[in-house]
């Protein structure tokens, strides 16, 4: 039976420090930024609908927006960390 690379059964507390490499940590940073902000996006975009109308176009438009938003948060978190030493 092949033998698990974790240390424990706990799933980690922070997902960053389960990935191997630094593309891997980083990827993580992004996959989680983009969903952060994607989903106050739609939000956000579903509420602007109910007045405005036109549930699909502001829908995508916040979303964008917020996919970006989070993608660019990431990357700053990920550098932050990553020149404080606090990633492996």
């Amino acid at each position: 039976m092949p033998s698990s690379n974790r240390r424990s059964p706990q799933p980690p507390h922070d997902y960053s420090a389960s990935s191997r490499t630094g593309a891997d940590q980083e990827y993580t940073y992004l996959a989680i930024g983009m969903v952060a902000g994607a989903v106050p996006g739609v939000i956000v975009g579903l509420l602007m609908s109910i007045p405005l109308g036109h549930a699909a176009m502001w829908v995508s438009v916040t979303g964008g927006v917020g996919i970006l938003l989070g993608l660019v948060a990431a990357a700053m978190v990920y550098r932050r960390r990553k020149r404080d030493g606090k990633l492996k």
